[in-house]
């Protein structure tokens, strides 16, 4: 359930992600993300609401990052810092990228709606912001088998929330700027094997997959560096 894009990056480096949904890499305040849940998602990425978000584009330029091209939503004022990789991008696909965000959405939908257990994950949330995402979620899916796992900075005490259904979470995490700084790597790595996994058959399982994901990667990096070798 986003705030930003932490979450799924984590995912993707453990190989845990299996599919996108909608609030994949979005930046969301709570009020944002409560405002377009109990709207049904309408409108949450049509032409007519989306636009360039300028002052994202230009902390990107600052930061020499030109690889996206950032645009918010002005209903909902949802930032999509990662939708589209460039201006013409965005003038000349957007239709292609508002099907994929459609899919996602009732993908998220579906899950909800079938009953199968689900972890719905967000980070920077308070103890009343979680109690009200979850009483959201039960209101609008009641055949939903969910937790909210709310993941908080180490020095947020959240010991006593004691929330039905609402599983809190303190690590070390990010500034936002540094979403794919390695030195979070473990903290992450760590939730997952404790919260999204339980027995030791589960643990193994995902210590095998993620080593197996991490040696992917390395190959990818030795074939890489063979090739500039090559060139060179």
């Amino acid at each position: 359930m986003g705030r930003a894009c932490q979450i799924v990056i984590h995912l993707q480096r453990n190989g845990l992600r299996k599919c996108a949904y909608p609030f994949d890499a979005t930046r969301t305040t709570f009020e944002s993300l409560k405002a377009v849940l109990q709207n049904d998602l309408e409108d949450f990425f049509t032409k007519e609401v989306i636009v360039p978000d300028e002052k994202f584009i230009e902390a990107f330029v600052r930061q020499g990052n030109h690889a996206w091209f950032p645009v918010i939503n002005t209903r909902y004022n949802i930032n999509f810092p990662h939708a589209f990789k460039s201006r013409e991008h965005f003038l000349h696909s957007f239709a292609e990228v508002e099907a994929a965000f459609r899919r996602r959405t009732i993908r998220m939908f579906a899950a909800l709606d079938s009953g199968d257990s689900t972890l719905l994950v967000r980070y920077h949330i308070s103890k009343a912001e979680a109690a009200e995402l979850r009483d959201i979620i039960r209101r609008k899916f009641p055949c939903a088998r969910f937790d909210v796992l709310a993941i908080n900075d180490a020095d947020v005490v959240c010991h006593d929330w004691q929330l039905e259904n609402v599983i809190p979470y303190r690590m070390a995490l990010a500034a936002g700027t540094h979403a794919m700084d390695p030195a979070f790597d473990a903290n992450w790595r760590r939730l997952y094997l404790r919260v999204l996994y339980t027995g030791t058959v589960p643990k193994l399982f995902f210590v095998i997959r993620f080593f197996f994901y991490r040696c992917v990667r390395l190959v990818g990096r030795l074939r890489m560096r063979m090739c500039d070798m090559r060139g060179s």
